[in-house]
């Protein structure tokens, strides 16, 4: 079994359809949080990778 790690994956944004997308897309990892600060367990490098890449992207 792989081995998970626990994030905290927080934002500040701006704009509000910025802010939007980036509550749409931690969310898709997030088991938790509140407001702009989300508990997010994560297996291996890749995935918080690929979360910051899609939040820069925004």
């Amino acid at each position: 079994m792989s081995e998970r790690n626990l994030y905290l994956a927080a934002y500040d944004v701006g704009d509000d359809n910025r802010l939007r997308a980036a509550l749409h897309c931690v969310r898709a990892y997030a088991t938790g949080g509140q407001q702009s600060v989300h508990e997010v367990w994560l297996t291996g490098v890749k995935l918080p990778a690929d979360l910051r890449q899609e939040l820069d992207a925004l």
